[in-house]
């Protein structure tokens, strides 16, 4: 593999990230109620994953979703992208995938979290004016 496809496939799949983050924020987080709350769990959620490990930061906020519409989405974003690029079978609940994934996989699956919620959370910056309360 020459170092030109290299970086013309990098290019590709970092914009498929910005494209899918870019269209989350934008057609289904914009204008709701929740949108601030939304942008500050971005915020969170990278950073917990950095501490925690992605299974464990995924079982968190998918715990807030049963009652915060903006970690729902959040959670619905995430488990897409991976879906999208064959980290997680379509039929596999997230949290019950990760938890069985070999370290290479995961660690793959945790750096693709990372940087598409890095995507998510600079189009909720530039699009969500304003900032949520503090609360969870």
């Amino acid at each position: 593999m020459s170092i030109k496809y290299a970086e013309n496939r990098l290019a590709q799949v970092e914009a498929g990230r910005a494209r899918l983050a870019f269209e989350k924020v934008k057609n289904e987080v914009k204008g709701k109620s929740w949108e601030k709350e939304y942008k500050a769990h971005t915020r969170k959620l990278a950073m917990l994953i950095k501490v925690n490990g992605l299974a464990a930061a995924v079982t968190f906020a998918r715990a807030k979703s049963m009652k915060d519409k903006a970690w729902k989405a959040l959670c619905e974003h995430i488990e897409e992208r991976l879906k999208d690029v064959n980290l997680c079978p379509q039929e596999k609940e997230l949290v019950d995938y990760l938890t069985g994934l070999e370290i290479p996989s995961y660690r793959l699956a945790e750096n693709e979290v990372l940087s598409f919620i890095n995507w998510l959370k600079r189009f909720a910056e530039g699009l969500i004016e304003g900032e949520a309360d503090e609360q969870g």
